[in-house]
Formats: structure tokens, sequence, C-alpha cells
């Protein structure tokens, strides 16, 4: 098989096939069948992942309700969590910051091994650390906690560290912006600058009424309906 780059600019004449010294891994971007194989390479590497990384469980005081998880994902868009919620005493930074950054670690090595690669460069962490005030009310504390996380670059072999953001700057994963500590401001500005765009696009279509009507329901409203729940919004 040879590959050609489909760009706005056409189909360039130069083309690349697999070979011994040049190996394609993998079904290939743009494959049709790629999602579903992807589905299955991506289960099977979360499995894999939560049963041997430290994770992150959250429950109810009386531990009526418990749930366990080690990360989400969205083919290339993934999000780990580590903590150490039922330990005794709360653990030191520099303890939480070693489960995270082996947890960390064991993902970017599972990706390697199945043909894949973290690009660390793009990777950055919340450091979630609480402090208490002598009524016992809860409250992040913000700049940086804990020592570094590093991670060994599979490709290079070098340590690579990996950036942390305050507790009040907002990340964008799984297609909206959250902050541990913020108020949802950055996702605000996000949705509002969307909406004049998009009115503006709108307006300026040869659009009909009915297809208007059917752009704000399809896409506008479905937008709305996976980002706003998860938002910290006033109404």
């Amino acid at each position: 098989a040879k590959y050609r780059l489909k760009t706005a600019l056409g189909v360039p004449d130069s083309d690349y096939s697999h070979d011994d010294a040049f190996p394609i891994y993998g079904t290939g971007q743009g494959s049709t069948n790629s999602p579903t194989i992807w589905i299955i390479i991506s289960s099977t590497l979360f499995d894999i992942l939560l049963e041997k990384a430290n994770g992150a469980t959250f429950c109810s005081p009386d531990r009526s309700v418990e749930i366990a998880f080690s990360i989400v994902g969205f083919v290339d868009d993934s999000n780990c969590q580590t903590n150490d919620f039922l330990a005794d005493s709360q653990p030191s930074p520099a303890a939480l910051a070693k489960l995270a950054e082996d947890d960390a670690k064991l993902w970017s090595s599972l990706l390697w091994l199945s043909g894949g690669y973290l690009e660390l460069q793009k990777c950055s962490y919340h450091f979630i650390h609480f402090q208490f005030a002598t009524d016992g009310t809860p409250s992040m504390q913000g700049g940086h906690v804990g020592p570094a996380i590093e991670i060994d670059d599979e490709f290079t072999g070098r340590k690579t560290s990996i950036p942390r953001k305050s507790v009040f700057d907002a990340h964008k994963t799984l297609g909206h912006y959250k902050a541990p500590a913020g108020n949802s401001r950055t996702q605000f500005n996000a949705l509002y600058q969307l909406g004049l765009t998009t009115s503006s696009q709108v307006l300026g279509s040869p659009l009909t009424p009915i297809e208007a009507n059917m752009y704000y329901n399809a896409i506008w409203n479905a937008q709305m309906r996976y980002v706003l729940p998860q938002c910290v919004l006033s109404p």
C-alpha cells in the first residue's frame, strides 16, 4: 500500500509506504477501521491501567457510595487521577506526587508498548492539596505544592519534567476547561466567544430559517448539553 497526504492544496505526487527501515505501525489516521481498532486497543490499555495503577477512590463519609477509577479518555485526550482518599491521616505532598508519577509512567509505558507515544511536552497536571482552618473548613492550596513530577521519555530516554498548573488555572480536557478551585470563568468566556462567532457566521450565511433552526438544535444545543453539565456556572 502506498499512502499520500491529502491537504487543501491537493494530493502530492510523493508517497510513503511500509518497509523494514521505516515501519508503519497501526492502521493510520483517517483509515475507516481505525476508530473501531482504537476502541479495542484503548479499552485494553485502560483495563490494564485500572488494575495496576494506584488510581483514585472517592466515597461518601459513611462509605455507602464509593467509586474508583484511574483514567478518563477519548482518543488521544486522556486524564488520569491519583489520590489516597481513605488514608487515616492526610499523606504528604511528596507521597502523593510519587503515586501520581508512578501512574503517569505506567500510562506512558503502556502507550509505548502499544505502538503509541505520549507527547510529554503537551502534558500538565493539577496538584490538589487541602489546608484546613481551625473550624475544619477546607481550602485548596494555591501555587506549587510538592516535588515536581518527572517521566522518562520513551523515545529519547531522558527524564522530562511535567509542568504543573495552579488549582486556579484552567486546563482544557475532553472538550472543556476545568480548574479545580476555579469558577468556570475560562469556560464561560470560551462559550461566550463561541456564541458570538457562531451567531455571526449564521447571520452572514445563506441559511434558510429551517436550516438555521436545524443547526441550532443539532449542533449548538448538542455542544451545550455536553459542556454545561460539567461546569460550575450560576443560572
